[in-house]
């Protein structure tokens, strides 16, 4: 506990530093993952703020003990439901802060007016935010050993899964397995609602699982991904059960290789918006540039999505310590897609692929039909720190 108070208390120091440079004396923080990113807290509602003297958590009473745990560096402020906006007031008075940063990408139009007109002459509430986004870019060694795990888990579940498919077996069936062995291997909730979707529906990029039945000789697409201790993987594979046609051995090795060039140009350095072109460009030659319907990938870890943003014209600058996720893809509209993805760590000299695993016979996507799995690589749960 005292390493993750003394984490926090240099995170919250690296925002008060940053209160100078843009003429603050206080943030307003809303958005929940900056939340736990600055105090530890893990509620589902909270505010925290910021000044050169104090931090203040504000929770209603239903996390009261779980704030004080988990916060021991702030200040708690309880609350009930409805008094939220007079506790918020009260705190950014007793601050002393007379320009107070607000998190504009996450505090409403309505509770911003609502604060707004109720706040004493000479307070002002001045559209900021970022602060908090690029301090999280970058990624200390325990963030690391959590997206290590957490991909770890992501990697191992989906073999499991990939090896019982069968002909017959539900999208949901898919998708519920996955998430069975997600959260109890975490004990947390999946890093996002599982995809699956079989034929046509796998050019659907954000296909919800359906009662639709999985056949041979058509893609199946599955994205997944674990948590553990908040921290995301993302994880994409596309099968196919028994001998495929011609069309999803084609797409398969193009959207294949585009992956394993573009992860071969992953280093410090390199620009994001340069590696989404590599793989449109990669496409483009096989013919199917125009069937890459969206971007290369995005930043990955207390979110499933957040910078950087690795897609066309960005100009991120990639770091180690970084975490982002590649997921080229090619879809045709009637009879399906392709898409693979990897959660990948950025190094000093190169990157580290941490969902690394599940793949299917010869690297192509084939699955003979009906094999199930042995399981002889049973998912272990590890003692949560």
């Amino acid at each position: 506990m005292e390493m993750a108070v003394e984490r926090h208390r240099r995170r919250v120091a690296s925002v008060v530093a940053s209160l100078a440079e843009q003429n603050l004396d206080a943030l307003l923080v809303t958005h929940l993952p900056n939340i736990r990113y600055l105090s530890g807290f893990t509620g589902s509602i909270a505010r925290l703020v910021i000044s050169r003297a104090a931090t203040w958590l504000l929770v209603d009473f239903r996390y009261r003990l779980q704030a004080v745990r988990e916060a021991p560096h702030c200040q708690i402020v309880q609350t009930f439901g409805v008094g939220f906006e007079d506790a918020t007031l009260e705190t950014l008075v007793e601050s002393g802060a007379r320009r107070i940063g607000f998190e504009s990408g996450f505090l409403s139009y309505y509770d911003h007016g609502r604060l707004e007109v109720r706040l004493p002459k000479g307070i002002q509430l001045i559209p900021s935010g970022g602060q908090v986004e690029r301090l999280r870019r970058r990624k200390d060694p325990v963030e690391i050993a959590f997206l290590r795990e957490a991909g770890r888990l992501t990697a191992t579940a989906m073999a499991e899964v990939l090896g019982s498919l069968a002909p017959g077996m539900s999208e949901a069936e898919v998708a519920a397995r996955l998430e069975y062995r997600f959260r109890t291997a975490s004990l947390e909730p999946p890093a996002f609602e599982t995809l699956v979707a079989c034929g046509s529906r796998a050019a659907y990029l954000h296909a919800r699982p359906s009662a639709n039945p999985l056949h041979a000789r058509a893609p199946i697409l599955i994205d997944a991904g674990a948590s553990w201790h908040g921290y995301r993987a993302d994880m994409s594979r596309t099968v196919c059960l028994g001998e495929p046609d011609r069309e999803f051995r084609t797409i398969y090795r193009a959207v294949r290789g585009a992956l394993d060039l573009v992860l071969s140009a992953v280093r410090p350095g390199a620009v994001t918006g340069d590696l989404d072109s590599l793989a449109r460009q990669y496409l483009a030659a096989q013919g199917l540039g125009a069937a890459f319907w969206h971007p290369l990938g995005h930043g990955i870890g207390l979110e499933v999505h957040e910078e950087p943003w690795i897609a066309p014209g960005e100009e991120d600058v990639l770091e180690p310590g970084m975490a982002i996720a590649l997921e080229p893809g090619v879809y045709r509209t009637g009879w399906g897609g392709v898409r693979l993805e990897e959660t990948v760590l950025v190094t000093e000299d190169g990157c580290e692929v941490l969902t690394q695993g599940a793949e299917a016979s010869n690297r192509e996507g084939v699955l003979s039909l009906g094999e199930v799995s042995s399981n002889q690589d049973p998912l272990r749960r590890p003692p949560r720190a």
